[in-house]
């Protein structure tokens, strides 16, 4: 008697390839956002064709580093909840990193 294991055609990866790029999203954990913040992942979650859209239809200013990180947190979390199903932007950028490091590890 088995198991009779389907799907994991797409698994394309060897464990050693995935050991790699375990240790390269390791050693880089600064990534622009819109890597994270995908053109995808906005228009499925956020109804909105990019993360700069997202902003800007937002209101909010964003053109640079400094600016994303001076972005208003409370008025920002609104926004978040009200056109999209998260409660917050930083859970909004939980699930899109998690989404991130998926993509990245080949699954």
């Amino acid at each position: 008697m088995g198991f009779d294991m389907k799907g994991f055609e797409e698994f394309n990866s060897s464990p050693e390839e995935l050991d790699q790029k375990t240790r390269e999203l390791e050693n880089n954990r600064s990534v622009p956002v819109e890597q994270v913040l995908t053109p995808d992942f906005m228009a499925k979650y956020a109804n909105s064709a990019s993360v700069e859209h997202f902003f800007e239809a937002g209101g909010f200013l964003v053109k640079n580093d400094e600016d994303f990180d001076a972005l208003p947190q409370e008025p920002l979390d609104q926004y978040v909840r009200e056109t999209s199903s998260f409660d917050s932007f930083q859970d909004m950028v939980d699930k899109a990193v998690r989404e991130y490091i998926v993509r990245n590890l080949g699954f």
